[in-house]
């Protein structure tokens, strides 16, 4: 079984032109494909580029990705000093220690320990060149991403197999269920008719038409024929894999339409409580479904 859920972690790092980076993602339920990438400011040009290359990995779920970069190369740095800056906080100061009466010296460390004189810039990151080293890293993290997706989707489909296996059970005891409710019409009818005519005769073909009747108005075949041909989809799907998880739930919701009509129409407590049974492992299923991509 190939099915996979849409829940796992994954890490990947990767070394080279000088540059540390670490990519750390996780993987949660969504009805689409969302893909959040958080990267450091000057590195932002990354963003779409990591987009484009998880989405060749999944097709449905909420991928958060948070990219961690060190250089560990020799980066030119250059110092920038706001001079103008400078001489307005020494003019500044100055007049402030002539109001307060301060006879100290304004030192040239103490103005450049001030707020944005000094400013040290980076060369701008090459994310070409960076490019290869993150794609590495985050197909390290995409690869423990998919693996613990592959994982819970065997679990997951290992589990509605089987409560799958009960639903047929369980409509199967409908089927053996409906001669005895048939029967069981046609003597309440005929219990009720003996009642009324008080020993009177009455026409016995009558009565076994309108037991007909009866049993047509309430019949079930259809609806059973239709649930074990959608759970014979449903195993296909579970047994096929791939991207099933809206098709799946598509398929529980048309069981779960077939076994509402088998409750309106068989007008019996057992088949009433079958029937709840089958809508207990459907509810299951579905929470289950959708976390399946």
């Amino acid at each position: 079984m190939k099915v996979n859920s849409m829940t796992g972690y994954g890490r990947g790092e990767a070394r080279a032109a000088g540059w540390n980076i670490v990519v750390e993602g996780r993987s949660v339920n969504h009805r689409f494909l969302e893909i959040v990438v958080r990267v450091p400011k000057d590195m932002l040009a990354l963003e779409e580029m990591m987009k484009r290359e998880v989405a060749a990995w999944v097709s449905r779920g909420r991928i958060d990705l948070f990219l961690s970069a060190v250089d560990e190369g020799d980066r030119p740095r250059r110092v920038y000093v706001d001079k103008g800056l400078a001489i307005a906080y020494d003019k500044s100061l100055k007049e402030l220690a002539d109001v307060l009466g301060y006879d100290g010296s304004v030192g040239l460390m103490d103005i450049a320990a001030l707020p944005e004189v000094l400013r040290v810039e980076e060369q701008a990151v090459d994310v070409e060149t960076l490019w290869p080293v993150v794609k590495e890293a985050l197909a390290g993290a995409m690869r423990g991403i998919c693996e613990m997706r592959a994982a819970e989707g065997r679990n997951l489909a290992g589990d509605m197999l089987g409560r799958l296996e009960r639903v047929e059970e369980l409509a199967a005891q409908i089927e053996r269920r409906v001669p005895a409710v048939t029967e069981g019409y046609r003597r309440s009818l005929l219990e009720r008719i003996e009642e009324l005519a008080s020993g009177a005769a009455f026409d016995s073909d009558r009565i076994e038409m309108e037991v007909a009747l009866l049993a047509e108005r309430s019949n079930i075949t259809e609806e059973l024929v239709r649930i074990n041909s959608h759970a014979g989809q449903l195993r296909e799907c579970l047994e096929a894999g791939g991207i099933v998880g809206r098709k799946i739930e598509f398929i529980l919701q048309e069981i779960h339409r077939e076994v509402n009509t088998i409750g309106s129409k068989a007008a019996d407590s057992t088949i009433g409580n079958l029937v709840v049974e089958i809508k207990s492992e459907l509810e299951k299923m579905r929470e289950q479904a959708q976390n399946i991509e």
